[in-house]
C-alpha cells in the first residue's frame, strides 16, 4: 500500500491490523504541532508556516539539493 499525499504513513499498518501505530505516531505529531504552536504564540498562521518551511527543506535536502552559501 504506497504513502501518498492523501495517506499518513501509519495507514498501511493500521490495513494490516496494526492500531497501535497509528495512536502513537498521532499522538507524536500532535505533541510536536502543540509545542511549535505555542512557542509561536498559538498563532495558527505561524505554526502552518513553520511545518512547510520544514518540510521543503527536508525535501530539498531528501533530493539532494546543496546547502545555500548565503550568497
Amino acid at each position: 500500500m504506497p504513502c501518498g499525499r492523501d495517506m499518513p504513513p501509519w495507514r498501511p499498518a493500521e490495513a494490516q491490523g496494526d492500531d497501535l501505530i497509528g495512536e502513537v505516531v498521532r499522538a507524536g505529531l500532535m505533541t510536536i504541532r502543540e509545542t511549535v504552536h505555542l512557542s509561536r504564540g498559538a498563532d495558527a498562521d505561524g505554526t502552518a508556516s513553520f511545518f512547510a518551511c520544514r518540510r521543503l527543506g527536508n525535501t530539498l535536502t531528501a533530493i539532494g539539493l546543496p546547502a545555500s552559501t548565503g550568497r
